[in-house]
């Protein structure tokens, strides 16, 4: 048997099979009621389930953490109470056991396609390196050990995790409740998104389709599948600036630059034009990545409003705001965005569209009772959660317009098509008083509204201070624009299609963008994913460690044989953020006395305490009599001491005879000492 078939029948049984099995599970166990929340939406469902069972278990783990401790266990307990729940509603309602058996497996076999399609791309790239992979698997570390909520910090010893963990809770939970480890679990939860993020993405531009189209049949799939290439597979216009460009400098007689993939996400560091599979790539698990997902389900939720008065439609805009809860919980730079949607719906799209005092009024009060379900849902988390932001700045600098064209071109092609094929066929382009236009027009002009807004005003935090460019703010209200934007490409082409008459032209064009988004994806794929690699499967997410660091992976194996049942406090040299330093702390799941400064003081903004913990290790390392080393130890419950290369670089005048003296070597290899304090 080849070695690439026993990794596909390892990774197949091991990894896939679970999960599978966990989503077939979730949406089953969904219904009915799961199908009556997500509008009968099928692939809506199985992520319903799993935010209840996960909220509830989260809500219940804060209220009391012995009672209810975060474990497979009060997950089955929560899981099968869900599916009581279920059971006994369709039990008593019978209308609401209609559902489509072919409906279900059609969705089913949907996921288990993509996933394995996924699951192929992350096999050549099964690194837990580089950017945000390190965090988020130190994330889920320090979930598959803990049984009380929040986590404690692995890099800031004693302290509770400050951070919008909610999106790698509910991936904890997946893993969990599939007795899936963490390095494995990284890829099967990724894959688990970004499965679910495609085929939310189907369902959400179908949907937005109906309430576009005059024609409510249409070509509603075709615009569909249209939409979830653009948005989830297809890339940006970068390849035809760049070829513009290199003939420009050919005409000059200057060289011509390589295409890289990385210049146009990143261009000259300016700013970060993400996009979704720039994410599923290479952030993965990191908070923005589930805004993907919540996003869509608020888009949803917003497409099943009705015109009518907001009394008549509040049960969907509670669940609205539940699910805006749930973003500030998983990343809260989304809450905003989302937020200024569902508030501009209310009040321009829900009847009456009038601008009285009493009418205004009345909207104020629906979207302050929004604010309010955000609020409590969000409690459990905001209650242990201190935020970083410290106010709104003005940009420092906005992006280039060839940077901003090539970024949005898709997007303005399609509706500049869809323009024109409206105003050659001597047609209304946009009604406002027809409500299924109203919405898709809230949507454009909010999204608008928010780039501009960008280009001017940043959220408060460190990146604004070192760099004033609104790197944060910029990244991710952008990216979740970017979403809503792309779904209109396949509704514009299909309607401009429908409407010209130079149907042959128009089938030209959209090749054209077709071919270049998907060669800026290709470059992507093979740049960034499959050169100068081999299918490994995702099991060994760590072997880039191991062969990079051997000594150190040697040390990693030692302590994960000696897990406790809390986690265990290490020193090591802190280190700058996307460095491999502090990779034994998120990598084992301990907690550092101090790891990656940068992340920290983002997450924190509390430099004071950063830089005691400087100190302290500077001077348990290096000049700290054997007293005051013992009470650096006691003072951060310090288990083992670790002496390698890094604290060698770090600590060039290094004191191994007093450290020592506080404690015995318990493991050593050729050049690295792990003291366990006495």
């Amino acid at each position: 048997m080849s070695q690439t078939l026993e990794i596909l029948l390892h990774d197949g049984i091991n990894y896939l099979l679970p999960l599978n099995l966990f989503n077939f599970v979730m949406l089953v166990t969904g219904l009915p009621l799961g199908l009556k929340i997500a509008k009968k939406e099928v692939s809506h469902i199985s992520t319903v389930s799993l935010i209840l069972v996960g909220y509830t278990t989260f809500a219940l783990n804060h209220l009391n953490s012995q009672l209810f401790p975060f474990n497979k266990k009060t997950l089955l307990i929560i899981l099968a109470l869900w599916s009581i729940t279920n059971a006994i509603i369709c039990f008593k309602d019978k209308n609401l056991q209609l559902i489509k058996t072919k409906a279900l497996l059609k969705y089913s076999l949907a996921f288990l396609l993509i996933s394995t399609f996924l699951y192929l791309l992350k096999s050549f790239e099964p690194e837990i390196n580089h950017i945000e992979r390190t965090m988020s698997l130190g994330i889920l570390n320090a979930l598959e050990k803990t049984t009380k909520l929040p986590p404690n910090d692995f890099w800031l010893a004693g302290k509770q995790l400050n951070y919008y963990y909610f999106g790698h809770f509910l991936i904890s939970s997946l893993l969990k409740l599939t007795q899936i480890q963490p390095v494995p679990g990284f890829y099967v939860g990724t894959i688990w998104m970004y499965t679910t993020f495609m085929l939310l993405t189907y369902t959400t531009a179908k949907n937005l389709y109906e309430k576009f189209s005059s024609n409510k049949s249409g070509q509603k799939k075709e615009a569909a599948l249209i939409s979830t290439y653009f948005v989830t597979l297809g890339g940006t216009l970068y390849p035809f600036r760049w070829f513009i460009e290199n003939v420009i400098r050919l005409l000059e007689k200057q060289k011509a630059v390589s295409f890289l993939f990385t210049e146009a996400i990143r261009p000259n560091n300016h700013r970060l034009l993400d996009i979704p599979l720039y994410s599923f790539l290479f952030h993965e698990l990191h908070a923005h990545t589930w805004g993907f997902i919540l996003g869509l389900m608020i888009i949803n939720a917003l497409i099943q409003l009705k015109s009518s008065h907001i009394k008549k439609e509040f049960a969907k805009i509670a669940w609205t705001g539940f699910l805006l809860g749930i973003t500030f919980m998983t990343n809260s730079w989304d809450t905003l965005t989302l937020g200024v949607l569902v508030g501009s719906t209310i009040l321009f799209y829900l009847k009456p569209r009038k601008f009285d005092l009493q009418t205004i009024a009345k909207k104020i009060t629906g979207i302050l009772a929004v604010i309010t379900i955000v609020l409590i849902t969000a409690l459990p988390w905001k209650s242990t959660f201190t935020s970083p932001i410290t106010g709104i700045a003005i940009t420092g600098n906005s992006t280039p317009i060839m940077l901003l064209l090539s970024y949005w071109g898709t997007f303005l092609g399609t509706l500049i098509l869809y323009l024109i094929a409206q105003i050659k066929s001597k047609r209304k382009v946009w009604s406002v008083k027809k409500p299924e236009i109203t919405f898709p027009l809230v949507i454009l002009l909010i999204g608008i509204v928010l780039l501009i807004a960008i280009e001017i005003f940043s959220v408060k935090d460190l990146l604004v201070t070192v760099q004033n460019n609104g790197f944060n703010t910029f990244w991710k209200t952008s990216l979740q624009v970017w979403i809503w934007f792309n779904l209109f490409t396949g509704i514009f082409l299909v309607e401009a299609y429908k409407k010209t008459k130079n149907k042959r032209l128009y089938a030209i064009l959209f090749m054209v963008l077709i071919f270049t988004t998907a060669n800026f994806s290709g470059k992507m794929l093979f740049q960034g994913v499959f050169k100068d690699k081999k299918f490994s499967g995702i099991k060994n997410g760590l072997a880039f460690w191991q062969e990079s660091y051997p000594q150190e992976y040697e040390i990693y194996n030692y302590l994960k044989s000696q897990e406790a049942d809390s986690s265990l406090v290490i020193a090591e040299a802190p280190g700058q953020s996307y460095t491999h330093y502090n990779l034994m702390s998120a990598f084992v799941g301990a907690e550092s006395v101090l790891g990656w400064y940068t992340h920290e003081i983002t997450w924190r903004n509390e430099p004071t305490e950063l830089k005691r913990r400087q100190r302290d290790l500077y001077k348990l390392y290096t000049k700290a009599s054997v007293e005051e080393a013992k009470k650096i130890v006691q003072d951060y419950k310090i288990d083992y001491i670790i002496v390698s290369d890094k604290e060698r670089e770090t600590y060039k005048d290094l004191n191994e005879k007093t450290l020592s003296r506080i404690g015995k070597v318990e493991y050593k290899t050729k050049d690295i000492l792990l003291i366990k304090v006495i």
